[in-house]
């Protein structure tokens, strides 16, 4: 049985009133890093560091959430390695972070979060392009890594509009969760 196997049957109510020990913080030098990053705001207050994220093997990951541990239990209710809906990378296996290139704008995610969600646990929201086209997506509540077409950029993204009703939607991404213990 493998670790993450091993954690998905743990007990969620062993782990909701404590943070579980497998839950490390950053090394002090990613930490720094992460300081770099602005974060998006969910719409429940939990800041979310959308990172590309070298591990201790050198893969890149380009699309890791890092959030404070606590946080992410309170607006999620589980641990990733307990949802089979999501991947997990344990902080200690981050050995550099970077703000990630395939992020939406925290400006754009932050107004999509404010608006909350679209219906129960997902998000349906269109993105302005500087050519003038307008992007479709359907996703989770967590919005900041959209599947973009091989020729669209996040950097060519001018607004957002929440709730925006289309009949053919692009995925989210596939992403990853890295909840962190506070260093303090």
């Amino acid at each position: 049985m493998s670790i993450t196997e091993k954690h998905r049957q743990t007990s969620i109510v062993s782990v909701k009133n404590d943070i579980p020990e497998m839950v490390k913080p950053l090394d002090e030098g990613v930490a720094d890093q992460l300081g770099d990053i602005e974060p998006s705001i969910s719409a429940y207050g939990l800041r979310l560091f959308p990172c590309e994220a070298v591990l201790d093997d050198g893969s890149v990951e380009s699309r890791v959430y890092v959030v404070e541990a606590r946080g992410y239990l309170a607006e999620w209710g589980v641990w990733p390695w307990q949802d089979l809906g999501k991947r997990w990378i344990p902080a200690e296996r981050i050995r550099s972070v970077r703000s990630s290139p395939l992020r939406l704008a925290a400006q754009f995610a932050n107004e999509l979060n404010a608006a909350g969600e679209s219906g129960m646990g997902y998000c349906i929201f269109s993105v302005e392009l500087r050519d003038g086209r307008r992007i479709f997506f359907l996703m989770g509540n967590a919005v900041d890594f959209p599947s973009w077409p091989k020729d669209v950029c996040p950097d060519d993204v001018v607004s957002v509009r929440a709730h925006d009703r289309h009949p053919d939607y692009a995925p989210g991404a596939d992403y990853a969760w890295c909840p962190i213990r506070s260093a303090r």
